[in-house]
């Protein structure tokens, strides 16, 4: 090859390497867009910019061997792991019943091995035949280019920013978090991962504290989650819906992640919960009721199509840092660190992902602002990783304003809060001092200013007031993390000391019983206090066949 060839060639071979890299992000994003929030046109900027540089560091590479005898060597090694790339995104794609996202070598020893003989075998091949290839080199790339245009134009074409389930931006919503209804205020707080062994244990050592805040709430401990993820339990229980019970069968005496869990029709099943007869929030709109929700645990792709999201800034930054924050949400929402998963061989998916998200950890500190110290504190979750953590000041929900927004509007508001999601204390024991600390902070100095503030404005007596959580503590025993936390205030309820009801209550029971409290008409009416002997019967046998026989034997 004379020296133009070899330039050429060596734009070739670096622009699909590039290229390759460019198309999968897309391919992630036109086929996942109910996870993502930005735009394709920033998707386009970040992802080629990114491309950009790995063409010139591979294009400057090759140049560097232009003028020496091994520059075909090196130029077929390149061709080789263009090749591996391209079969590797397109072809050598695992399901695992391994719970987690990032695939190991380990977890699928065999198909990691058939992939490291299909790379030398491509490796093979190339070097055997390095004449056809250099020759073809090519046409080749042209295989590879439509091949990827064959997955991306459909997607293209039917491409729609609706699809988004996450509508990040700064809307006047948040404005709005505290303002009470002079009429009615239904408030339902979600506590991640608030287990009832923890409120068990709380109840039992820090009775008085815990009476003070809740002396007005009924306590439910029998109280079933029958999926112990939030993505199954909110659709769940803003709809009544048995949809998820019928269509998924979890074993309580397994922990959560040692189950197999099929997403291929979460959304079409979680929309047709939403669009039922009998879900709450069209019923409490048709009624006058104005529904807010507040995923203030990072993502709220179990919420309804249409929800409104709350995009991760606090109240204090201004105008032009906010729109900073938000012109670079590409990076916050991992899709390059997928792309370079979905690149990888499988013996290295863990590492690839944890390297390029620690790069995209960096880069988004960095431009956002915040820093090279914040990036120590960020966590490891696809969603929640650059939420602001609750206990922070700045967080609304915990910092009522002084003078109380009172509005003619009746309101069902949803706070999903983390809760003791990131309370990763180990060994796991819900009577430690760590834990019960935790609890009683979280209850005398967080939620307790909340009632303050409803007292403050005069609609405490009339607000209904349900606080749950969404499983337990997935540190804690299997069974347990089936049996979450419920307390209920009702409205016009005055009492000294919390009400134990000791009936079991399902996930699915909130949302006809809540309906049936307002007197609220549906096809399937039901509540929770007003259960027939058979109703009574049926759940005791599923408490005693879901939760007891698969607890621990020195558990309550």
């Amino acid at each position: 090859m004379n020296l133009t060839e070899k330039i050429c060639k060596s734009l070739l071979v670096s622009g699909l390497i590039a290229f390759l890299f460019f198309s999968v992000s897309l391919i992630i994003y036109l086929g996942n867009l109910q996870e993502y929030s930005f735009t394709i046109l920033q998707l386009l900027l970040v992802t080629g910019l990114c491309s950009l540089g790995i063409f010139v560091v591979v294009f400057a590479g090759l140049l560097c061997f232009v003028r020496f005898k091994c520059f075909t060597a090196v130029l077929l090694v390149l061709t080789s792991i263009l090749f591996c790339m391209w079969l590797q995104s397109n072809f050598l794609l695992w399901s695992s019943d391994e719970s987690t996202l990032i695939q190991t070598f380990s977890a699928l020893p065999v198909c990691g091995i058939f992939e490291i003989l299909v790379y030398i075998l491509v490796f093979y091949l190339v070097f055997r035949f390095q004449s056809f290839v250099i020759t073809h080199l090519y046409k080749l790339g042209l295989i590879i280019l439509v091949s990827q245009a064959v997955v991306i134009i459909p997607a293209l074409l039917s491409y729609d920013s609706s699809n988004f389930n996450r509508l990040s931006n700064n809307s006047e919503i948040f404005s709005s978090i505290h303002q009470i209804s002079k009429q009615e205020n239904i408030y339902i707080i979600l506590l991640d991962s608030f287990g009832n062994d923890s409120f068990h244990e709380l109840y039992k050592s820090e009775y008085e504290t815990t009476n003070q805040t809740f002396h007005d709430f009924e306590y439910f401990p029998h109280f079933i989650a029958k999926f112990p993820l939030t993505f199954y339990m909110v659709p769940t229980l803003l709809t009544g819906s048995d949809l998820f019970e019928k269509n998924l069968k979890w074993n309580p005496n397994k922990d959560y992640s040692h189950q197999s869990m099929s997403v291929k029709t979460y959304f079409k099943d979680k929309e047709r919960m939403y669009n039922s007869e009998n879900s709450l929030l069209p019923i409490l709109a048709q009624n006058g009721y104005t529904n807010e929700m507040y995923p203030f645990c990072g993502t709220s792709i179990y919420f309804p199509k249409d929800c409104e999201w709350l995009s991760n800034t606090t109240l204090n930054e201004d105008a032009l840092s906010r729109k900073k924050v938000f012109s670079c949400r590409v990076l916050e929402e991992t899709i390059l660190p997928f792309t370079c998963y979905r690149l990888s061989p499988l013996c290295l998916k863990y590492w690839s992902f944890q390297i390029s998200y620690q790069c995209q950890q960096i880069c988004y500190n960095l431009y956002s602002g915040k820093g090279w110290d914040s990036f120590q504190t960020l966590e490891f979750n696809n969603f929640s990783r650059f939420m602001q953590q609750e206990f922070v000041d700045e967080t609304p929900f915990f910092t009522p304003p002084e003078e109380p927004q009172l509005d003619s509007r009746k309101y069902f508001k949803l706070y999903h809060l983390n809760g003791w999601h990131d309370l990763d204390l180990e060994p796991y024991s819900p009577s430690s001092e760590a834990y019960l600390k935790f609890g009683k902070a979280y209850f005398s100095q967080r939620l307790d200013a909340f009632f303050d503030y409803l007292k403050r404005s005069g609609s405490y007596d009339s607000s209904w007031i349900i606080i749950l959580g969404d499983h337990g503590m997935h540190l804690s025993p299997a069974a347990a993390q089936f049996n979450p936390a419920l307390l209920i205030k009702k409205p016009g309820v005055h009492q000294e000391n919390i009400l134990v009801n000791e009936d079991v209550v399902m996930m699915s029971d909130i949302a006809p019983s809540l309906l049936s409290e307002l007197g609220i008409k549906t096809s399937k009416p039901f509540s929770i206090w007003r259960q027939t002997e058979d109703q009574k019967q049926e759940r005791g046998k599923l408490w005693e066949d879901f939760i007891i026989k698969n607890l621990p034997k020195n558990t309550d």
